[in-house]
């Protein structure tokens, strides 16, 4: 089945005119995103409009991170409603956990590939209705500042272990790879620090 979608003539005129600008333009990316969210294969659509590859990414980039961010967010908040309900019937207090809103900004951070966490943070907004998710996604926002002013751990350059630690335990080509995407999602989710001896140690019992 072939779709054909025509679009005003001043309209696809404005685009192509954009263009050079647009991956230098934050505001720009955004606008794109949401404007091509509905289409299946937005990578595929934006360059067959004739954008660069550049443009192309960025923009595949902010609709796939804003997705994941925006979902994340709706099951943190979920989980608090659940968790003050049954507070509520044991008497008891219940706080917000700010462990796992650092845990949300970890692991957008560690999905970015050619978008900007300012066009993430825009992109996502726009999938929310109450100011409830809104102001959830502000400490995600001052979450992302902590993490990179206190060198927190979030992508495999941090590690305290590299591909070269793992070859030496005798892992080969891809498995290399594979066991530290396991640590590092390990220390994104406080389930291991961020030591050597440590990763070394949880390395060496990882199935071959």
């Amino acid at each position: 089945m072939v779709i054909t979608v025509v679009f005003p003539v001043n309209f696809v005129f404005e685009i192509f005119n954009v263009e050079p600008l647009a991956s230098s333009n934050p505001d720009l990316m955004v606008r794109l995103a949401i404007l091509f969210d509905p289409f299946k294969d937005v990578y595929s659509f934006l360059k067959d409009m004739r954008f660069s590859n550049e443009v192309a990414e960025v923009v595949s980039d902010i609709i796939r991170v804003g997705k994941m961010l925006a979902a994340e967010i709706k099951c943190y908040l979920t989980d608090i409603d659940i968790n003050n309900f049954r507070a509520y019937l044991q008497d008891m207090t219940f706080e917000t956990d700010e462990k796992a809103i650092r845990k949300i900004a970890r692991r957008i951070l560690r999905e970015l590939r050619f978008a900007n966490t300012y066009e993430v943070l825009q992109y996502a907004a726009s999938l929310f209705d109450t100011t409830r998710e809104t102001l959830t996604l502000m400490q995600v926002m001052d979450e992302f500042e902590k993490c990179r002013e206190e060198k927190d751990v979030y992508k495999l350059s941090d590690l305290a272990v590299n591909g070269n630690d793992i070859k030496n335990l005798g892992f080969e080509g891809s498995q290399i790879g594979v066991v530290l995407n396991f640590l590092l999602s390990a220390v994104i989710e406080d389930n291991l620090k961020n030591e050597k001896d440590e990763l070394i140690k949880v390395a060496q019992k990882f199935p071959r």
